[in-house]
């Protein structure tokens, strides 16, 4: 009987131990999976370039939001986000420093404005959007500074309306591969 209490103790142990890497581990996972889906050519037109690009930032809003509503949830390091921009930057043949400033900025109006905006009752989704307007502008501003003319606007504004309307979906599947043992935020939650 000694054996089977054993062996259960070391069971329940071990799946409390893998869950908790498992939940460490996830938002790295989901940003180098979203990076790896922005370095591969898609074979996207002129107008949907910036879509794969974006996609981090729904990550960074995600992971930085759910901290903000859940302190024991996991954190994405703002070095791995700086990271992810630099890969992408480097591998997309980009202005060195573009996607990772950007990323940066998505995660910092997030945990700026956030707090702000939940004080406010906004529902998560439109905190999103809301952050995604912001973080459209600023890639728009850094690329017409970088160019040194006004950038098109139809490409980065496209990437934000897919990339905000594809977020509920992105924090659904997120929020499904998250441990139970911590607050998972829905669509519907008004407080997540």
């Amino acid at each position: 009987m000694w054996f089977t209490t054993d062996i259960t103790a070391l069971v329940a142990g071990a799946l409390r131990l893998a869950t908790a890497a498992w939940a460490v581990l996830l938002p790295t996972l989901s940003l180098a999976v979203a990076t790896l889906f922005a370095i591969v050519p898609a074979g996207l037109g002129d107008d949907w370039r910036f879509v794969p690009a974006l996609l981090p930032v729904a990550l960074a809003h995600y992971w930085t939001d759910r901290r903000l509503t859940d302190t024991d949830a996991p954190a994405l390091p703002a070095l791995l986000l700086f990271a992810s921009g630099l890969a992408i930057d480097a591998m997309t043949n980009g202005p060195l420093g573009y996607w990772a400033l950007v990323y940066l900025a998505a995660s910092g109006f997030a945990h700026a404005l956030g707090p702000l905006m939940m004080r406010a009752g906004l529902h998560r989704w439109v905190r999103f959007v809301l952050t995604m307007i912001l973080v459209a502008g600023l890639a728009w501003s850094i690329a017409s500074l970088y160019f040194a003319s006004p950038a098109a606007v139809l490409p980065i504004g496209l990437a934000a309306a897919v990339i905000a309307l594809a977020e509920p979906i992105i924090a659904t599947v997120l929020a499904a591969a998250t441990p139970a043992t911590t607050h998972r935020p829905s669509f519907a939650d008004r407080r997540a």
